[in-house]
């Protein structure tokens, strides 16, 4: 048996992506410096202006569509009331907006949707934005990979490093990303703010045919190590450690990159690859304070209904999240909607009579029967029969 309704609430639905290009210019050395821009002006989960209710709730509209014996399938709006929830294929929720600094959060979380013909991209200051979690708190970009370059007399013919700042409230994710180094006896390195190395990589190479031994990236033609948390600002380069005297023939050039985990095959990577560009995840918080640390004055910040406070792992501040038995944007009034546990048996078992209650549900066992109708009921299964018309033959 299917069945379908609608039901009103407040909330919002999207997604991110942005776009940078960085041009390789054939100079002995190239620096590209990003700007930054957009300072992080509202703390806490939700703002005591938002939670009064005094403006116009953003209706959230769930098409529920449930089948006995299969899952529910929630689908909510989870963008600023008037504002776009989409650019391109890249849904972009609350608290990142597009058009108007009204859609986000504040000029931090502002990104910019460019169109092209009948296409569209998301951008920031750091990239191009190919995705967005918003639950845990996470946006892919794209970035330009650095290189450096020898001929047959040693001379480093081109070279390209990269620096970027990134401002509150992002962060380079630490385990979700690698430093990546290819190319034979290449050093790639990562310097932090006070110009320390925040790590490094180095290479080896026995044969021109391979990049790595079985894909593993251990040295031989190709390195990878993880990167340390906390990390925001960044100056990425690699180099020769013998400017290439045996290998510029096969291997005129080594690349280094950040790289997030899973994007890259390593398996089909040669020494020959020309690697323009990798994907990168940026960790992000709602504020750069504690949950500790946080206001806990009602008269002007709060969390959003039904929404809990997460520190974040990755450096200072915190991030807010639906409590257990709620889903949906937690930074939206009435964003964190009950989840209604019966409809979903698989996930939530049930024995007898279930009932949806806030935030979970109860399991009554059937007649004649006692117990927990969640884990199991025991006893006799009272069942009723109804007879119509029978006669013994």
């Amino acid at each position: 048996m299917a069945m379908a309704f609608m039901v009103a609430g407040h909330g919002f639905h999207a997604a991110v992506t942005l776009d940078l290009s960085l041009s390789l210019l054939s100079a002995p050395v190239t620096v590209k410096t990003l700007p930054v821009s957009g300072v992080l002006q509202q703390r806490g989960c939700r703002t005591r202006r938002e939670a009064s209710g005094t403006a116009n709730p953003n209706p959230v509209m769930l098409l529920l569509w449930a089948w006995e014996g299969t899952r529910v399938i929630v689908e909510s709006l989870v963008a600023k009331p008037g504002c776009p929830d989409r650019c391109g294929n890249v849904s972009v929720p609350y608290p990142f907006g597009i058009r108007h600094s009204k859609c986000a959060k504040d000029m931090s979380f502002l990104l910019n949707c460019s169109h092209n013909g009948n296409s569209a991209e998301l951008f920031n200051n750091y990239g191009k934005i190919v995705n967005i979690e918003l639950l845990q708190g996470t946006t892919t970009v794209i970035i330009e990979t650095v290189y450096a370059c020898y001929d047959e007399k040693r001379s480093n013919t081109s070279r390209f490093v990269y620096y970027f700042d990134l401002e509150s409230p992002f962060t380079v994710s630490d385990t979700r990303n690698e430093f990546i180094v290819t190319g034979c006896y290449m050093s790639g390195y990562l310097l932090d703010t006070e110009n320390r190395v925040a790590e490094t990589c180095n290479t080896t190479c026995d044969k021109p045919e391979i990049v790595m031994d079985n894909a593993s990236c251990t040295g031989k033609g190709c390195c990878q190590t993880k990167i340390s948390k906390g990390l925001k600002i960044i100056f990425m380069g690699v180099e020769s450690m013998d400017k290439h005297s045996s290998s510029w023939q096969y291997n005129p050039c080594g690349y280094a990159f950040l790289a997030a985990q899973d994007s890259v095959d390593i398996s089909k990577m040669t020494l020959w690859d020309n690697i323009a560009e990798s994907q990168v995840v940026l960790d992000w918080v709602i504020s750069e304070e504690t949950c500790k640390e946080a206001p806990l004055n009602q008269s002007s910040y709060s969390s959003g209904h039904n929404a809990l406070c997460s520190d974040s792992s990755n450096g200072p501040g915190h991030r807010c999240l639906c409590k257990e038995g709620f889903q949906g944007n937690p930074y939206l009034p009435q964003g964190c909607q009950d989840i209604d546990e019966c409809l979903d048996t698989k996930r939530h078992p049930c024995e007898g009579t279930c009932k949806n209650t806030p935030g979970n549900y109860t399991c009554r066992c059937p007649l004649g029967m006692y117990g927990d109708g969640k884990v199991g009921c025991k006893g006799l299964r009272v069942t009723t029969l109804v007879a119509d018309n029978f006669e013994e033959k």
